[in-house]
């Protein structure tokens, strides 16, 4: 489907949202299917090489504390990695989808893969400033998460590097920042109903299961919860998509179409380096 390329008032940025999101249903949802198993995979597989460990009776409470935080420290560095590789895979793919261009998902998937540690490190330090912005007494955390909101659309799309991207996205946010959290929080207001909605009729899907052995119920209950989760996170990151592009319109006062021309030669110079 093409899309009218042009800024968007608030109920057109959400209307093309949906629209992107099911437009692009299958790679948004499996993407997303696979981040939710690898969240609840990785645990099970960390239990099964470390409780065998600390079953062992010659070990002391030292040994098993230090198991159990290198486990965690492992779980969320590849917990980081995939949703890192989950949200530039969607930037990567609907801003193609969005410019009307042929993406094809293994040329995304490798470009993504070569700037991952970028992506891990601008996360990390976003998240850091964050952290210490909300230290602050909260309002300095809120400014500075609006002010590197879009800070992974550049470096996915633009090919920034790290300060860059950050640098970038403090300028294309200026003077947006309010509007900017306020479409975070309807976007995310709207999810949270939707979500609420479906966790409410959750116990009447599992009804014809409850005869069956409680570990099967609830084995077939996180299943069910997986699936919701992972057809609802992913429509925010298409919102968020249109809110760089009508950011881009909006600050650098171009037409549209050399945007879309500009962004056609930059994936073009990416794929020519990356497939042989």
């Amino acid at each position: 489907m093409k899309y009218e390329l042009k800024k968007l008032e608030f109920g057109e940025l959400i209307g093309i949202a949906f629209n992107i999101y099911f437009d692009n249903f299958l790679p948004m949802f499996l993407t997303s299917l696979l981040l939710m198993f690898s969240i609840y995979l990785v645990p099970v597989l960390l239990g099964i090489f470390i409780i065998p460990g600390l079953a062992r009776e010659e070990i002391n409470s030292d040994y098993i504390t230090g198991i159990v935080i290198s486990g965690l420290a492992v779980f969320y560095i590849i917990i980081l990695i995939f949703i890192v590789l989950h949200n530039g895979f969607i930037v990567k793919y609907i801003s193609n989808r969005y410019l009307d261009k042929t993406v094809k998902i293994k040329t995304v998937i490798k470009e993504l893969i070569r700037i991952m540690f970028l992506l891990i490190g601008l996360s990390i330090l976003v998240g850091l400033c964050t952290i210490a912005g909300y230290m602050l007494f909260i309002v300095p955390g809120i400014i500075l998460f609006m002010g590197f909101f879009v800070a992974t659309h550049v470096m996915v799309i633009e090919n920034k590097g790290i300060i860059e991207s950050m640098k970038r996205s403090w300028e294309l946010t200026r003077g947006n920042r309010a509007r900017i959290f306020g479409y975070f929080f309807v976007i995310n207001l709207i999810m949270n109903a939707i979500s609420s909605m479906a966790f409410f009729f959750l116990p009447v899907i599992i009804i014809p299961f409850r005869g069956l052995n409680p570990i099967i119920t609830a084995v077939i209950f996180g299943i069910f919860f997986v699936l919701l989760i992972a057809l609802t996170i992913s429509f925010p990151a298409c919102a968020y998509v249109l809110i760089y592009f009508n950011l881009r319109i909006e600050k650098e006062g171009f037409a549209i179409e050399h945007l879309a021309n500009q962004f056609d030669t930059a994936f073009e110079a990416e794929e020519n380096g990356i497939v042989q």
